[in-house]
């Protein structure tokens, strides 16, 4: 029996990985449909991207700077390192159940972040002109 070849795992992962340097980790994983591990790993990444970036300041600002070397020293390879091992677990999944991929999942998703953002930036918009105009 000839085994066939799947390219999924490889672009799943690929997508794992540098969309989780960029800060949208999880996209691997909504490529191949899982939406529950998606919306874990998308939200709490974000969480804690939000949270190193108060610390950074807060830490840099009460250190006059000195406090970011040690910080990064810690941060910066955990930030590299984590897309990789979940890109990593993502292809043994895709290998293992035989997942298959599909663009429209992260098109869907890159829609709804789109629309949210010219709707919040709409009604942001709305604010300022209300606060500037005196109403």
């Amino acid at each position: 029996m000839e085994k066939k070849s799947n390219s999924d795992y490889v672009i799943a992962a690929a997508a794992e990985i540098i969309c989780g340097w960029f800060g949208w980790l999880g996209m691997g994983w909504l490529y191949v449909g899982n939406v529950p591990v998606w919306a874990t790993l998308f939200f709490s990444y974000l969480a804690v991207v939000v949270l190193a970036i108060t610390v950074f300041v807060v830490v840099g600002l009460g250190t006059l700077g000195c406090g970011w070397f040690p910080l990064m020293c810690v941060a910066g390879p955990v930030y590299i390192l984590i897309p990789i091992v979940s890109g990593m677990k993502l292809a043994d999944h895709v290998r293992d159940t035989g997942a298959r991929g599909s663009f429209g999942h992260i098109l869907a998703v890159v829609l709804i972040f789109v629309f949210s953002c010219v709707v919040s930036g709409f009604f942001v918009g709305l604010l300022f002109w209300g606060v500037s105009s005196g109403l």
